[in-house]
């Protein structure tokens, strides 16, 4: 497989203090992605927005979205469902609330919770200097689904640091 960084994505610089930095709005970068994604045999997403387009311009490539969560948050009704190939869930259990709102059962595929599956990796070094016990919070960018933007800076000192060290 592989995987090439397409025209219209831009790096963003860290700037040290653990904030998500602005970015652009999603609906104009698809836009503008949409001549290379057109010309791509597959495309694969974690996310809804980028199946507005299978829904609405004639597309070559086949759009499979991954799930990147548990589904529990999961707008299973959106009509934008209907516009991927194929869909990875993290469960039989999931696979079976979309079959039962009349998804066909060839575009749903069970192959776990993706998170989950990475702790599984063990590393020939500890991933940090520190041998301590680690525990990485990645706070959801939406912040009504994250209690990170209402009191873990606070937690953690006042400081910008997105962790703690137990």
């Amino acid at each position: 497989m592989r995987i090439r960084r397409v025209p219209g994505f831009r790096r963003v610089a860290d700037d040290g203090t653990g904030r998500n930095p602005v970015l652009p709005a999603k609906i104009p970068m698809l836009v503008r992605l949409l001549p290379y994604l057109r010309s791509a045999r597959v495309v694969v997403c974690a996310e809804q927005t980028s199946l507005w387009l299978p829904r609405l311009f004639p597309m070559r490539a086949k759009f499979v979205k991954t799930s990147h969560g548990v589904g529990s948050m999961s707008a299973r009704d959106d009509p934008r469902r209907r516009a991927a190939a194929l869909t990875l869930v993290p469960s039989q259990r999931e696979r079976q609330t979309y079959l039962d709102r009349g998804f066909a059962p060839d575009r749903f595929v069970a192959t776990g919770y993706v998170k989950a599956d990475f702790t599984h990796r063990t590393h020939a070094a500890p991933p940090f200097a520190d041998t301590r016990p680690v525990v990485l919070y990645t706070p959801h960018w939406q912040q009504h689904r994250s209690s990170w933007w209402r009191w873990g800076r606070r937690s953690c000192g006042g400081s910008s640091r997105t962790g703690a060290t137990i």
